[in-house]
């Protein structure tokens, strides 16, 4: 008997070993997870060494990013599809040229952002003010890292659709530990929330520095006429990703309009919103590796015309697992985990904690799918998406009474984006029906 259980036990090892999804899953959940642990340390730290007020003006900041990046950034996804299919085509030559059009292009729309929150800091500041905000200093960083999030596209792109796991993992671990130590070493020289900024902006110079390294290894190792650069169009790339943009950007909107419009409505009740959002953010980043191995392995099946379906299926599946554990430790231990993760607390934002964990749970289900779509090319998604970003926007903008009553608006939306998103997978082809 005991025989029989080692030979199951070893088998289903042997398996397990075997299935790239899952291996390359653990390598990159094991590196991200290491990168979003000094994420949380550094979290923690500036609550901590932050006033409530303080956090609150950062953390609106950041939001503000997340939610005018991703109309620019999801030219990753575009470009990792491009890669994945060049690559492993073995079609270097196009990689390449793809690589070299596709950081000219960010580069340039890069300085021109940036050259435009620049003159939003020195003439007009309306963001500052509309954000509630006095130091317009603090919106030219804002600038600077959303040009920074935009430019390291590229080499995140090729690391994802070259399949190099072990390289985005250790990426991930290490530039969140250079932020970690700069950022709090310019918080405790007396910059608080520049300080807390730097941290944010130093974390993709870094990967772009690493993987450009990486990049110019890569292709100099295959060497020869096999690596010359091959003009081809970016038409492709670039139709893909406007609905790309569309599309991710309407989510993220989704998932961070709240905490801006808490800024804008209740200045001095943003920290405690924020606080609140802590536990939240926790839920939804927690899952996150396993939508990067899913969408550059789903374009792979379908260009060979495989089935890919149950790559979705165990993504939901794992993600589901590791959101309802959070939701129930939260909900159990409310007061004691937000003492315990950022050393304030206050009955109000103990109110907000489960309602934040329960609706960034459907955000992170929602974000598989999402993928997945765009991976399949699916763009009957995208109108849904953007009406759903504005409706959210224009419900919290005319019916914001308390915190509570926007964050269950924020929920609401959640779970409604998350039921249209598996709906319209309906819509998407299977692989055998669209070959030419």
């Amino acid at each position: 008997m005991k025989d029989n259980l080692t030979e199951i036990l070893r088998r289903k090892f042997t398996r397990w070993n075997r299935d790239d999804f899952l291996v390359h899953t653990g390598v990159l959940v094991l590196g991200t997870k290491l990168g979003d642990l000094f994420n949380f340390i550094y979290r923690i730290a500036l609550v901590r060494l932050l006033t409530v007020d303080e956090y609150g003006i950062l953390n609106s900041l950041i939001s503000f990013t997340m939610i005018f990046s991703p109309f620019i950034a999801p030219f990753q996804p575009a470009l990792t599809k491009s890669l994945a299919e060049y690559l492993g085509k073995e079609e270097y030559g196009k990689a390449r040229y793809v690589i070299r059009k596709a950081g000219t292009t960010l580069a340039i729309f890069s300085i021109i952002l940036l050259a435009g929150f620049l003159f939003d800091q020195l003439v007009s500041g309306y963001l500052a003010n509309y954000l509630n905000i006095n130091n317009r200093y603090y919106l030219l960083l804002v600038g600077m890292l959303v040009a920074g999030t935009i430019i390291i596209a590229v080499p995140q792109a090729f690391l994802q659709g070259a399949q190099l796991f072990n390289s985005m993992a250790g990426i991930s671990a290490v530039s969140a530990f250079v932020k970690l130590l700069l950022g709090l070493g310019l918080v405790y020289l007396g910059f608080r929330v520049s300080g807390g900024l730097w941290g944010f902006i130093v974390c993709p110079l870094f990967i772009l520095l690493i993987g450009t390294i990486l990049i110019k290894k890569y292709f100099n190792r295959i060497g020869g006429e096999i690596a010359k650069p091959v003009v081809v169009s970016m038409a492709p790339i670039y139709r893909y990703f406007i609905p790309t943009g569309l599309l991710l950007g309407s989510f993220y909107a989704l998932t961070n309009m709240d905490v801006v419009l808490v800024r804008h409505f209740y200045p001095e009740e943003s920290g405690i919103y924020s606080l609140a959002q802590m536990a939240g953010l926790m839920i939804f980043f927690l899952p996150g590796a396993i939508t990067m191995v899913l969408f550059p392995k789903v374009v792979a099946a379908r260009s060979n015309d495989s089935d890919s379906r149950y790559l979705l299926k165990k993504s939901l599946i794992l993600i589901a697992v590791f959101c309802l554990l959070g939701v129930l430790v939260f909900t159990i231990f409310p007061t004691e985990l937000l003492r315990l993760i950022t050393g304030k607390t206050t009955p109000r934002t103990v109110e907000l904690i489960p309602w934040f964990t329960l609706a960034m749970s459907f955000h992170a289900l929602t974000m598989p799918v999402l993928f997945y779509h765009l991976a399949s090319h699916n763009t009957r998604i995208v109108s849904p998406m953007v009406l759903l970003a504005v409706a959210e926007a224009v419900t919290i903008y005319l019916y914001h009474p308390t915190l509570s009553s926007i964050l269950f608006i924020l929920l609401f939306y959640a779970v409604t984006a998350f039921t249209l998103s598996l709906f319209m997978i309906k819509f998407i082809s299977k692989p055998n029906q669209i070959k030419s």
